[in-house]
């Protein structure tokens, strides 16, 4: 506490979670500078803990809160319509950095948002979206 204090002020109820809780998604090629400027996604403050439902998570034995883990996926599947889904990933879809999809789906992901995902191949099939590179 007393080194948060001086960082951050003596006022408990002045901190937010996300200024020491954050998320930076490493690329292997961004572990070298300045490749991580390219390669990286964050850093980007999250919410979420070690032992909540949004399980975003950091080393227990460190005042350092950085993220360490955290989910894949998050998906929902209403069972009586399974071709409904929506879901999201915590970067992309794209592995390609310079693509508008390499990090598109970060900040939705942290701000706790979905997106459909079909599974109905008719609509696959004729939806203009679908880009596979």
């Amino acid at each position: 506490v007393i080194k948060l204090s001086v960082s951050k002020g003596a006022r408990a109820k002045n901190w937010a979670w996300g200024e020491f809780h954050h998320v930076t998604y490493e690329h292997p090629l961004g572990k070298v500078k300045p490749l991580n400027l390219l390669f990286n996604i964050g850093p980007i403050q999250a919410n979420g803990g070690r032992y909540t439902i949004n399980n975003i998570g950091h080393k227990r034995s460190s005042a350092n809160f950085k993220v360490v883990h955290a989910p894949a996926t998050r998906r929902l599947i209403d069972m009586q319509k399974p071709r409904e889904a929506i879901g999201i990933i915590p970067t992309g879809n794209s592995g390609n950095f310079l693509s508008p999809h390499y990090s598109d789906q970060t900040v939705p992901y942290h701000n706790g948002e979905y997106r459909v995902q079909t599974m109905d191949w008719g609509k696959i099939r004729k939806s203009k979206q679908l880009i596979l590179r």
